[in-house]
């Protein structure tokens, strides 16, 4: 085996459980059964480089200036990758040995909750690597989203809370020990971690070595003390020590926010549709937001929905403030249309990711938030004291930003630092390093120019690589004309052969000690520069915070305007009034042919016992008033001519049925364990929306079950609830319940057809349309005339 192979081994040893990305050259390599899989997912072709133990090593690549594609690839078929660098050009090992080997080491490792790159990255999502823990009967998240530097810890009683908290910020990869495998969804990515990692000594040990000492005194508890510990530790093993900034560990108060399990999360369709799309979900629809970082923020206003009314009103006034100062609105939507990601950019300035794209993207980032601030404050209009408050803190980075509007040329800025993004004029001793460099190049050129005429070569070229630096090449038919002593021979390839000269030698040395000290004075400049946002570090990521945040509220009044919204009344009442509502994203696609429905429930009446055939509206209605009542507490206006609600401390909506194979339960299963987790979990603030509680089993056995969840939720819970179902037999509670209401959804009948009205009305349904529904799905007539045969016969 060669030295370099030798040097692959050893790396690999050390990085068993994930891909090699092995730099050489140009190019990322992997190996053996790295490249075996690799191969199959990124569809490369196999070669082979060299024989181990009297077999082929199988072989594949990809170029380094694009690896990021194929990362991208690696990261979703469930793969981490560890990227192996090259910590030294072949010119600087060569100074150690003519044989001696370039080192390369293992910088950092890619895994779904680590990745940083823009390109690898959704933009309108915030990508959270959590770790949980279990100490005795409560469980301890941490979790951190490292583009942006968020680092929060919190804990749960039960592992539904657990569940629904990770749907609620779809992690992208949760770190757990051995012993709570099982218990994750199989949907998730998990890390799974030995038990020692998940210990107090060590965990706090990591905290103190990153943080400091009183990060232990703030209030965690034990359990958050080794999840935040063995977050950072793999967050430390995985950036290799380079880490990249962390906000100080904060509690995320779950108190503040409004309680939704996993399946109510899925059956609202909230972030993404049943299908899994965004488009038809509410955010999907509803997401008006220009900026990245404003779309993310906006993600987390209606998946964390607040629950104090004073919270909600405060955040309905921004948004109010926006609707009418329409001018404002306009002049902020414009500048935000083109606002870099400014959040991402930041994070990756200050760590080893660091280029000049983001040096770049900070200072239009700056430069766009400084004239947001002129614009408003010059409007003319009233300001508001919240948003005052919040313009008011863009200020101050005159030094910083005129530092990097005279030192950065935005057309050169790549991500990478080798084009020329420092502007002329900025720096003279770089000025001097540049022309003397590119008079080299035009060395270059004169002495390609030489040896043509000296050859008669005219196809001849000089052409240089990162392994043996500049040559002299020809092809293989030419190379009979290069017999003067002055070629030396290099290297034969298939084609072509490449020669060296002394004089090309010299040139060589002299372009290359150049080049060094030009890389040496852009590296000193830059270094300087990131020092200079690093040193504001604080303050800008403030200010992306506030341009969020802005983006958010002036496009949740943007949507407001365009689809006719009201303000919501929110209070501590018991009330649920709606008048007119729709659903916010049915309505979208309804071609303005949408039938509103209103919702009058109180104290007095607060369980709604609703019955009607298939097709009807019953599942728009209930999931439009959940989404009303979401919207609302999120901050925002919502579809309806007047609307007031009591504010809710959790929401619960089990609608549609589904089996869970992987758990082996079945669609009954499923919809019992859910009903159990409602029924033991609801309070007297909460709602309540169930759908055909009780159809996965015999008739006598569901009505029986549904019957008794009503009376628990009526008797015992007393939340404001919406329960449908086609038990008809179960109306007569009714009579019996003071707090249940009877209502239905009006249909006509006419010469036989039925006429689906798709309106809410008091009473109860007298028959299913079972049948009818059949028909307008297509089944023979045949079946449907023997279905109503044996309907008659069963009267």
């Amino acid at each position: 085996m060669t030295p370099m192979m030798r040097q692959y081994m050893a790396l690999k040893m050390m990085n068993e459980e994930h891909l090699l990305f092995y730099r050489m050259g140009d190019f990322y390599e992997l190996f053996f059964d790295d490249a075996i899989k690799a191969s199959k997912v990124l569809n490369l072709f196999l070669t082979k480089r060299g024989t181990y133990d009297g077999k082929d090593i199988p072989m594949c690549g990809v170029p380094a200036h694009s690896s990021n594609v194929y990362l991208l690839k690696l990261i979703k078929s469930g793969f981490s990758v560890a990227i192996c660098e090259q910590l030294e050009t072949p010119q600087e090992a060569k100074k150690r040995g003519y044989n001696a080997l370039v080192r390369r080491d293992v910088t950092r490792i890619i895994t779904p909750g680590t990745i940083l790159e823009d390109e690898l990255l959704e933009s309108k999502n915030n990508n959270y690597l959590c770790s949980l823990y279990k100490w005795k009967d409560t469980y301890s998240i941490a979790l951190t989203d490292l583009s942006v530097g968020e680092f929060k810890a919190t804990s749960f009683s039960s592992f539904l809370d657990v569940e629904g908290f990770l749907a609620q910020i779809n992690v992208a990869e949760l770190l757990a020990p051995e012993s709570l495998r099982n218990q994750i969804d199989k949907s998730i990515n998990l890390t799974a971690r030995p038990e020692n990692m998940f210990d107090i000594n060590r965990s706090g040990a990591t905290i103190s070595a990153i943080f400091n000492e009183s990060v232990l005194t703030d209030n965690f508890s034990e359990a958050e003390i080794i999840a935040i510990g063995s977050l950072l530790e793999y967050i430390r093993y995985t950036q290799k020590d380079s880490l990249p900034f962390l906000s100080r560990p904060s509690r995320h108060i779950n108190s503040n926010f409004m309680v939704m399990d996993k399946a109510t999360r899925r059956n609202l369709e909230i972030e993404k549709s049943l299908s899994g799309e965004r488009s038809g979900s509410l955010l999907g629809e509803l997401d008006m937001t220009l900026t990245a970082a404003g779309s993310r923020l906006m993600c987390r206003y209606f998946s964390m929905p607040l629950i104090d009314p004073g919270a909600i009103n405060a955040r309905l006034d921004d948004i109010e403030f926006f609707i009418k100062n329409k001018e404002i609105r306009g002049v902020l939507r414009d500048l935000l249309s083109d606002f870099p990601d400014l959040e991402r950019a930041l994070q990756r300035s200050i760590g080893k990711l660091s280029s000049p794209y983001d040096l770049n993207i900070i200072r239009k980032g700056l430069e766009t938030s400084t004239i947001i601030v002129q614009k408003i404050m010059l409007s003319g209009s009233e300001i508001s004291d919240s948003i005052r408050s919040l313009i008011v803190q863009i200020a101050g980075f005159e030094i910083i930003l005129k530092e990097l509007k005279c030192a950065l040329a935005p057309e050169e800025c790549t991500k990478t630092k080798d084009s020329h993004y420092i502007r002329y004029g900025y720096s003279k001793q770089l000025d001097c390093l540049l022309d003397l460099l590119q008079n080299t190049d035009l060395r270059i050129e004169e002495l390609q120019d030489k040896y043509r005429k000296i050859t008669g070569v005219n196809n001849l070229k000089i052409s240089k690589n990162n392994i043996i630096g500049y040559f002299v090449e020809v092809s293989s038919a030419n190379s009979n004309k290069l017999k003067s002593d002055i070629f030396i021979h290099k290297q034969s390839l298939g084609n072509s052969i490449r020669y060296f000269t002394d004089e090309l030698k010299n040139l060589e040395n002299l372009i290359l000690n150049n080049t060094d000290k030009v890389n040496a004075v852009k590296d000193s400049i830059f270094d300087n520069l990131k020092n200079g946002i690093i040193k504001y570090a604080m303050e800008i990521g403030l200010v992306a915070g506030i341009i969020a945040k802005l983006d958010v509220l002036s496009s949740m009044a943007q949507v407001a305007v365009t689809y006719k919204y009201i303000r919501p009344i929110v209070d501590h009442s018991g009330d649920f009034y709606i008048e007119e509502g729709r659903h916010p994203v049915v309505e979208v696609h309804a071609n303005n042919v949408f039938v509103p429905n209103n919702c009058d429930m109180n104290e007095k009446s607060n369980l709604w016992l609703i019955t009607g055939p298939n097709m009807a509206g019953k599942s728009t209605f209930l999931r439009q008033n959940a989404l009303i009542c979401l919207m609302a507490q999120a901050g925002s206006f919502v579809p309806a001519t007047y609307a007031k609600i009591g504010a809710i401390d959790k929401l619960f909506c089990r609608i549609g049925a589904a089996d869970n194979l992987h758990k082996n339960h079945s669609t009954f299963m499923v919809e019992m364990l859910e009903s159990s987790n409602i029924v033991n979990n609801a309070s007297n603030k909460s709602l309540i929306i169930m759908d055909e509680i009780g159809r996965g089993t015999s008739t006598n056995d569901g009505i029986a079950i549904a019957t008794a969840i009503i009376e628990y939720i009526h008797d015992k819970i007393k939340a404001r609830a919406f329960f449908a179902t086609h038990y008809h037999e179960l109306a007569c509670i009714e009579e019996r319940l003071e707090r249940v209401s009877c209502h239905t959804m009006d249909i006509k009948e006419w010469d036989g057809e039925i006429v689906f009205l798709h309106k809410i009305k008091n009473g109860r349904a007298e028959k299913s349309y079972g049948v009818h529904v059949a028909r307008l799905a297509g089944l023979p007539n045949s079946i449907i005339d023997r279905a109503n045969e044996l309907l008659e016969l069963n009267k």
